[in-house]
């Protein structure tokens, strides 16, 4: 890895060499970026955003195992532990009849039907819980409604509904509609994260939960390191300071979190947090990875700023240097999976996955009480794509998974 060093501009040497990426962050505050107001919600929507034609189709086998599913079970057991007294039912009985969830952004509707009980991984939480529940899904996406429409089966219709219909600027309910209110990542995909979470809180009912999901600010930490060397070394400051300001001010710390639980008039409210690896075998894995590819990848691009030539070189390098943490080393096997002991040393991505949760005060007052944060330690790594050519032998081991 190249080590971090001083960098003159070479097109400008009287220019002031960039030290670190913690200078380029106080360089940006002090010339009116970084820290000066700028909106969290800004650069939001350029991620999570790919095209959906694409991605409907390989959405639920190669991006949802890694990365939706993760941000959905997190979001599942939060709604398990509070539904049945949100709905005032007794421990252990199905929600009455007449009970209407909403889900924002629903993408392909595996929560959607999670929630209901009828999806693959609902057995263990929900079913028995929303057994009796009707549930509107909504998302701008015609081809991700088309893909939830065929899972649900002859449950579209009668008690799942989808929707195609924007999240933004607002929600096309009338307010205190809702049962339960929840968004898989929808925070993530809008332009204004805290203004959907309001609009998520005005149609729910008053008494009723809402619960929605999105990385916390230090995920991808491995990569934004890695970047921020390759911008220095190649002497772009002006990307240096976009990925400063994307790093302070794109995804929200827990704290921030916990400020737009309180604008959003909440109460009860609570910052579950759980921490997960996804780990990639080199360059070339990790940057055609769907998950990076579509998920992750676009916003990177917009923090170079530039196409052609310029963009290829910093990609090459970010590249380069994946390769060179990924070779044979002498590092500890026992930190691995017994699978991948003797193998090269994989890329690891750490992914803080947070749900941020409430419920609608039944007399309209914000809420006064301090959120609490929970850490879940669940130990889950995912290997992406791990060195399929080498795989081979042990039947490309492509997506394993350690529970």
């Amino acid at each position: 890895m190249t080590p971090l060093k001083k960098n003159v501009d070479p097109e400008r040497p009287d220019a002031s060499p960039v030290e670190s990426p913690q200078a380029a962050r106080r360089e940006a505050a002090r010339v009116g970026g970084v820290g000066a107001g700028a909106s969290l919600g800004r650069g939001l929507a350029s991620m999570g955003q790919a095209s959906d034609g694409k991605v409907a189709n390989i959405h639920d086998p190669e991006i949802g195992p890694l990365w939706t599913d993760r941000f959905a079970r997190l979001l599942l057991r939060v709604v398990h532990e509070g539904l049945g007294e949100d709905l005032g039912q007794e421990a252990g009985q199905p929600p009455p009849q007449k009970s209407t969830a909403l889900d924002v952004m629903c993408g392909t509707g595996s929560l959607t039907l999670a929630i209901i009980g009828a999806g693959a991984g609902s057995s263990s939480l929900m079913r028995g819980r929303g057994e009796g529940m009707r549930i509107i899904a909504i998302d701008p996406s015609a081809p991700l409604l088309d893909v939830a429409r065929k899972k649900a089966g002859t449950l579209a219709g009668r008690r799942v509904f989808f929707r195609s219909e924007p999240a933004e600027p607002r929600l096309l309910f009338d307010a205190g509609v809702y049962d339960l209110v929840v968004s898989n990542l929808g925070l993530l995909k809008a332009r204004e994260p805290r203004r959907l979470l309001s609009e998520m809180v005005r149609v729910a009912r008053p008494g009723a939960r809402v619960a929605a999901t999105l990385p916390l600010r230090t995920s991808f930490a491995e990569f934004h390191d890695l970047f921020a060397r390759a911008l220095i070394d190649l002497g772009h400051k002006d990307a240096l300071l976009r990925l400063s300001d994307h790093q302070a001010n794109v995804l929200p710390s827990p704290g921030e979190a916990r400020s737009w639980l309180a604008e959003a008039s909440l109460r009860e409210t609570r910052v579950d947090v759980e921490h997960f690896t996804l780990l990639f075998a080199g360059g070339r894995d990790f940057f055609f990875a769907p998950v990076i590819e579509y998920v992750l990848l676009p916003a990177w691009k917009e923090i170079v700023g530039e196409s052609g030539p310029g963009m290829q070189a910093i990609f090459r390098r970010l590249k380069e240097e994946i390769d060179r943490h990924c070779q044979p080393s002498s590092y500890d096997d026992e930190s691995l999976p017994a699978v991948l002991r003797g193998w090269p040393r994989p890329f690891a991505l750490t992914v803080r996955a947070a749900c941020l949760s409430g419920r609608k005060s039944t007399q309209f007052r914000a809420a006064a009480e301090e959120a609490d944060e929970v850490e879940l330690h669940t130990g889950e790594v995912d290997i992406v794509g791990y060195d399929r050519r080498a795989a081979s032998s042990v039947n490309n081991v492509g997506f394993l998974q350690e529970k």
